[in-house]
């Protein structure tokens, strides 16, 4: 049943492309006895395609706007980066926490990076520069650049949806919601923002 699917997703090469799949509960054991025995190769080395993505669930996904690089983030607190169409492994970035929101700004120069215990962080593209911003108090589990990249929107589990500054890296404007919890933010082609809140 599903409950024996284990939650690790990897990238497989097939007729139609490139695909992120699950693997059966012998690979995942060879692959966690490999990460043990050998941490710094397994986590410095590229990968081939079929590789594993992540070692354990992968929590959200984001395509480049050119679409060459697909940025995963995994709940090994790994945030990965393949290239497409090969599949291939070519940079991996540890987070201080377990990543729950990826985006990447439409313009392409940002990626934005919500995590657990109100940790959200603003990358350069290639994640060699990364700022905190500062305010949420529990888990970002939802962010989206506006069109023009110049402003972030972040969603908190404590229930606030802030407004930042791309450029500054400074906090505009905070809502909160007093009764639901926000799942899920979605800026239009306008620039307005849209939250998902409830309950389930």
């Amino acid at each position: 049943g599903p409950s024996d699917r284990p939650d690790v997703c990897a990238v497989e090469r097939g007729p139609r492309g490139c695909r992120l799949t699950r693997r059966n509960m012998v690979g995942l054991m060879t692959a966690g006895v490999a990460s043990a025995m050998f941490p710094t190769v397994a986590r410095a080395a590229a990968c081939s395609t079929g590789a594993y993505a992540h070692e354990i669930l992968l929590g959200n996904l984001s395509f480049s706007p050119d679409g060459t690089t697909l940025i995963t983030a995994g709940r090994d607190m790994l945030v990965k980066f393949w290239a497409v169409p090969s599949g291939a492994l070519f940079r991996t970035i540890a987070t201080t926490r377990v990543p729950y929101a990826l985006a990447v700004s439409p313009d392409g120069k940002w990626i934005a990076v919500g995590m657990a215990l109100g940790d959200l962080e603003l990358w350069s593209a290639d994640g060699s520069n990364r700022r905190t911003l500062t305010g949420p108090r529990d888990t970002v589990g939802a962010v989206a650049f506006t069109p023009n990249s110049q402003k972030l929107v972040s969603a908190s589990l404590d229930r606030t949806t802030k407004v930042w500054s791309v450029q500054d890296a400074a906090l505009l404007q905070s809502f909160t919601d007093s009764t639901d919890v926000i799942h899920q933010v979605v800026v239009t082609p306008q620039g307005r923002f849209l939250v998902s809140a409830g309950a389930q």
